[in-house]
């Protein structure tokens, strides 16, 4: 007996060739369907993905602490580094938070409840400031960068590193071809890279890695222009015990940080 399997392909045919022009068309598509999902998703905002080569950059909406955006993350971020990209100027610090395998102690804990921005009083030492702090923290220098850390945290030798504070830095752009660049991704001009907004300065959000290449809870690199001129400020935000768990929260707190 002819088996049923065999009757139903020789009914269909063969299998038409698939191209990597069709799937490349097929990938763009797909794109932009998600694109317009979600612009048609937001009321009062305006939400969009950034696809510039190859690296996914995620347009967020100012929400607040009180009621927090759904966790959105860049697609692909570059491979974070202690040392500047080559051909690109740059004195900031990446440092890479080790892997499990390197430090086995866990990684600082995230509270229930995020920690709230409040009011600044105190200018920061060093060139930065802000108008807004996580309640209850501090600041101190720590080589060119600037340290935010919880005071309560008496002994943090229990956690792994690079889990419980947030560097603040200062950079500018590097002149390139079609406009300034950053340590980041050096070969796109920043008006490329800069797809979100920080209040009204325009922002870019790098996902951090460990040394394994895996992805930390809510750490990222917040690179946010000052106005209209090449300087910018990275706000480096490796503290769990903040409990940010999406970025409009620290998207509000860079926006608030500005040289003295």
């Amino acid at each position: 007996m002819t088996d049923l399997k065999e009757l139903l392909d020789d009914a269909a045919g063969p299998e038409p060739a698939v191209s990597t022009d069709d799937l490349t068309a097929d990938l763009a598509r797909g794109h932009r369907a998600v694109r317009r999902r979600r612009i048609a998703g937001l009321a009062g905002g305006a939400l969009a993905t950034a696809l510039v080569a190859g690296v996914g950059w995620s347009v967020l909406s100012g929400a607040t602490t009180s009621s927090p955006a759904p966790a959105v993350k860049p697609t692909v971020s570059p491979t974070t580094s202690a040392t500047p990209t080559t051909g690109v100027k740059s004195s900031l610090e990446h440092p890479v938070p080790p892997s499990r395998q390197q430090d086995p102690r866990p990684i600082a804990p995230m509270p229930a409840q995020p920690v709230r921005l409040v009011k600044n009083t105190t200018a920061f030492p060093g060139p930065v400031t802000c108008t807004l702090i996580p309640e209850g923290w501090a600041v101190r220098t720590k080589g060119s960068a600037q340290e935010l850390y919880d005071p309560k945290l008496k002994n943090p030798s229990p956690y792994r590193d690079l889990t419980y504070t947030m560097l603040l830095q200062s950079t500018e752009l590097t002149p390139g071809p079609g406009g300034g660049r950053i340590d980041r991704v050096p070969g796109i001009p920043w008006h490329q890279v800069g797809m979100e907004r920080a209040g009204k300065n325009r922002a870019a959000i790098f996902a951090i890695k460990d040394s394994s290449g895996a992805g930390l809870p809510s750490e990222a690199d917040v690179y946010v222009q000052q106005g209209a001129t090449d300087r910018l400020i990275v706000v480096s935000n490796y503290a769990q015990p903040l409990g940010w768990r999406t970025y409009p929260t620290l998207l509000k707190f860079a926006d608030s940080c500005h040289y003295k």
